[in-house]
């Protein structure tokens, strides 16, 4: 995962200073004494003392994100943030609030410190609904709204 974000960022750094960098992130997350942690898809982890190098965590990237010359960057965490670590008294409900870097915006599913829906019968979280909106050449700002509005 570490590696992908490296070749991304190398990618975004190649076409210069007027590329808008953004990610989407689909997956799962877990905020452990504050600090966010993102989990790939093969992450073998059973315990908040396996994060370290099986994880990223969310500060890196961004601030990997802050080290490239960019118009702007966007992080989308689409991520369910359940407490994976019940025994852990100090792992966060939700993911925490982040400081962004000037020129940065992120976008959490869910506020932050919540839970987002991981299930099938619970509402779509708003980016999944913005593709709809965005199919009808809305702009991306109106079609954000419209997604978390629910409204056509």
């Amino acid at each position: 995962m570490v590696r992908v974000v490296q070749d991304f960022t190398a990618k975004v750094a190649e076409r210069g200073p007027g590329t808008v960098a953004m990610i989407y992130y689909a997956g799962h997350g877990v905020q452990v004494e504050g600090e966010n942690y993102l989990l790939p898809v093969d992450a073998k982890i059973s315990s908040p003392y396996d994060l370290d190098g099986n994880s990223l965590r969310l500060v890196d990237l961004m601030g990997t994100l802050d080290s490239i010359s960019s118009r702007m960057r966007i992080v989308v965490l689409d991520a369910c943030r359940n407490n994976p670590f019940p025994e852990v008294n100090d792992a966060g409900r939700g993911l925490a609030i982040v400081d962004a870097p000037n020129g940065s915006i992120v976008g959490y599913s869910t506020a932050p410190g919540m839970e987002a829906a991981g299930r099938r019968r619970q509402p779509q979280p708003v980016y999944v609904r913005v593709p709809q909106y965005r199919a009808r050449t809305e702009p991306a700002d109106r079609a954000i709204v419209q997604a978390a509005s629910g409204s056509k």
